[in-house]
């Protein structure tokens, strides 16, 4: 679970931004959208408002850019190869200093904190601690090309001549299995950033999780639930002269015929799907139920109800697995009940441990009702361009004040303020 993430000099990001999932000293909706874990209380759900412009992207940019070094720094860069961290170029006192990075996760049972500072072309700093109760201990430490392992680290002795000034040692220590080095890499692996706006992209993991049919039956559930006119799904897959082909209408095959039946069986049988189709009821002119017809998601679907179905399977799998999801742009193209229903998945006694952090505009998820204070995160650019962030918690509204109000009347700040435009027109 992902406990903290720092950023400093990257990017819009002169000073350092904490995003703290831990949760703050408050009691709302604790036993829904609060996981207590070893003694910690940590959030299910986080989400971070701000213009555009503000620096949202640029967050979960940086959170992208230290997982891709500390998996592949060491296998898949060679001596010399810059290593693609941008630091705040508005200032003369950052615009070549090095970009930090650090995260606090906690994976099985044990709280780690893991960091590194590089530029474009060396690591800098790195350092590995962890706490398997209150204190935390240090597995190994490094400046420049000076490393010290410690004892809760042996494994990785001999492997400091092996890292090259522009690779992370943790990267080094993976590929050698040494087994806290491979925690550390198996979290960044689980740990899966969402581009809403190219939800089709992770249309595959949905199908993926469609494999398993009572995860088919769960989504099938779920679809229904969510009142997008959908009373099945049905999967075609192959070329009609390969004998496997699914008509768009089907033959009648009794009460008891289900696609979830079909559609698990085609996923079992390991062939790529071609086609999602959808089930809706038909009518005659005098609006009496006549049968069903079987439609192309692809074509005939909204760009909402295909979002929510591309994406439907990552949200149930980071739920039932326990990983952790960040999301851009989670409520585009979405109806805004329609993202509240998957937040409320996440804040529920259903989800024993997934996460999901997420940047919206929605300011209808500003809601008293289903979110905490310290759920909610600001970014906004200071007057000499750099992003801050900050949390709701820090604002002590009355109770009776409606959040989604005070903040776009500028009160929480994190929000652009817009000329009349029309004056800029001829």
């Amino acid at each position: 679970m992902l406990l903290k993430f720092i950023i400093e000099n990257y990017k819009s990001f002169k000073e350092a931004a904490n995003l703290n999932v831990l949760a703050a000293s408050m009691t709302d909706f604790e036993s829904t959208n609060v996981i207590s874990i070893a003694k910690l209380r940590v959030l299910k759900t986080l989400a971070i408002y701000g213009a555009n412009a503000s620096g949202k992207s640029n967050l979960i940019s940086g959170i992208e850019t230290m997982k891709w070094l500390v998996i592949n720094s060491s296998k898949n860069m060679q001596q010399g190869e810059g290593l693609n961290v941008f630091p705040f170029v508005l200032n003369t006192s950052t615009e070549n200093a090095p970009c930090k990075f650090e995260i606090e996760f906690f994976y099985e049972n044990i709280r780690f904190r893991y960091g590194f500072t590089a530029d474009e072309n060396r690591i800098h700093a790195e350092w590995f601690l962890e706490s398997p109760k209150r204190k935390e201990y240090p597995l190994f430490l490094r400046k420049g090309d000076d490393i010290k392992v410690f004892d809760r680290f042996k494994e990785a002795r001999g492997l400091e001549s092996k890292t090259r000034n522009n690779a992370l040692f943790s990267s080094v220590c993976g590929q050698f299995n040494v087994e806290k080095a491979v925690s550390l890499i198996d979290w960044f692996n689980q740990l899966e950033v969402i581009h809403g706006l190219r939800d089709t992209l992770y249309a595959a993991e949905t199908l993926e999780f469609l494999s398993n049919e009572e995860n088919l039956a769960l989504v099938s559930h779920i679809i229904g639930q969510a009142d997008l006119g959908i009373e099945g799904i049905l999967i075609e897959e192959n070329e009609p002269t390969n004998g496997k082909y699914y008509p768009a209408r089907p033959p009648a095959r009794g009460r008891n015929y289900s696609f979830l039946q079909d559609v698990s069986r085609v996923l079992r049988e390991g062939e790529t799907p071609k086609m999602i189709k959808t089930r809706h009821k038909t009518f005659d002119e005098h609006n009496q139920f006549q049968g069903h017809v079987d439609l192309s998601l692809e074509i005939s679907g909204s760009e909402g109800t295909k979002k929510f179905f591309n994406l439907l399977g990552v949200f149930l799998t980071a739920i039932l697995q326990g990983k952790t999801i960040i999301v851009d742009e989670l409520d585009a193209r979405m109806h805004p009940l329609l993202t509240k229903g998957i937040i409320d998945l996440f804040n529920s006694t259903k989800n024993p441990s997934g996460q999901m952090i997420f940047t919206t505009h929605d300011t209808n998820l500003l809601d008293q009702k289903m979110i905490r204070r310290d759920q909610v995160y600001f970014l906004e650019k200071d007057e000499f361009g750099g992003s801050q962030l900050f949390s709701l918690a820090e604002f002590k509204p009355r109770k009776e004040t409606p959040f989604d109000k005070n903040y776009l009347k500028g009160r929480y700040g994190g929000i652009p303020f817009i000329e009349d435009l029309t004056q800029a027109m001829p």
